[in-house]
């Protein structure tokens, strides 16, 4: 996974990580993935993903707590949406997005590695917009 972190081809982004991450995370991908778009666009090529969590219980959140799961679970809808739109938007200009789903504490890291540099094989033109899941079948 480090070898991919910090290639210049790819914008990873996790979600999420600690309960008080959530509030201003959305605001801060925003930013991030507009001034990678801008880059992208001089290099014509990018991709974005993001590691979206399984689910809330486990990382920080209250499962007893519905607003919590619900902010949580409106969020990973919402990220899908984007990573859909930034495709839509950007395909013309070699800049896709997708959307890996993951089970922080049963997915094994290296095959999400493997998916990511998958994702990034320039001869493979369909993986667009694209949601992954990497939790043992248990995405919503």
């Amino acid at each position: 996974m480090q070898d991919l972190e910090n290639d210049p081809r790819l914008l990873l982004i996790a979600f999420p990580k600690k309960e008080g991450e959530l509030k201003d995370m959305l605001t801060k991908t925003f930013q991030k993935v507009k001034e990678f778009v801008q880059a992208s666009i001089k290099k014509k090529y990018g991709r974005i993903i993001f590691l979206i969590a399984e689910q809330a219980n486990g990382i920080g959140f209250d499962p007893d707590k519905d607003n919590d799961n619900a902010l949580f679970y409106a969020m990973q809808g919402g990220l899908v949406g984007f990573s859909k739109t930034i495709t839509k938007e950007y395909s013309k200009k070699n800049i896709f997005s997708n959307v890996i789903y993951i089970n922080w504490q049963e997915t094994n890291l290296e095959q999400v590695a493997k998916l990511i540099k998958f994702t990034l094989n320039e001869s493979i033109d369909d993986l667009r917009g694209q949601v992954f899941a990497l939790d043992q079948g248990k995405w919503l």
